[in-house]
């Protein structure tokens, strides 16, 4: 047996036993890497869902506008701020095609599936467009009793409403229970 030269008082290593097994070895770490986006489900079906609800409310913007700007040549009705019917509806336009270039983008990166390429770029959008028909919604519409301004009021609060759940959960980290729930 051969003598080990080691200070007093330290651990002495064991001297091995011809054939068997060197328990003291380092195994190698496995190297298998977890990649979290592919215990997903290959679509979310909440952001389908709510994206489709997005569109129609859309669509039920889209008519609302349609009638109040038809029923602005009336002279029965009052709109608000007293402008002539070609500037009173001009933000609302601008709100309605941005809203539906939004939609349009959204669904590009869900049938795409890259929302986590295109997700900082898209709460951009997403903000900014949600701001937009806030304020429309806040300080034009202010008297919602013809059907008309209802129905504009109504497609707006559906789209804004999706805007806001899915800026919150893309502001959200990846692996939190609101991304997991809104993304795909």
């Amino acid at each position: 047996m051969a003598e080990l030269h080691t200070e007093p008082g330290l651990p002495q290593e064991p001297e091995p036993i011809p054939g068997a097994p060197d328990v003291y070895a380092a195994e190698p770490a496995p190297s298998v890497v977890v990649d979290s986006t592919k215990s997903r489900s290959s679509y979310n079906y909440f952001a389908i869902a709510g994206t489709a609800l997005a569109s129609i409310g859309w669509f039920i913007y889209l008519g609302g506008l349609g009638a109040c700007q038809n029923a602005c040549s009336s002279p029965l009705v009052s709109y608000p701020f007293n402008l002539p019917c070609s500037k009173a509806f001009s933000l609302s336009w601008w709100g309605l095609w941005f809203s539906f270039v939004v939609i349009l983008f959204l669904w590009f990166t869900i049938v795409t599936k890259s929302i986590q390429e295109y997700k900082h770029g898209l709460m951009c959008w997403l903000v900014i467009c949600a701001a937009l028909l806030t304020t429309e919604m806040g300080e034009v519409y202010r008297d919602y009793t013809q059907s008309d301004r209802k129905a504009l009021f109504a497609g707006q609060i559906m789209i804004t409403i999706f805007f806001y759940l899915l800026i919150s959960a893309l502001g959200a980290g990846y692996d939190t229970l609101i991304a997991r729930f809104f993304l795909p």
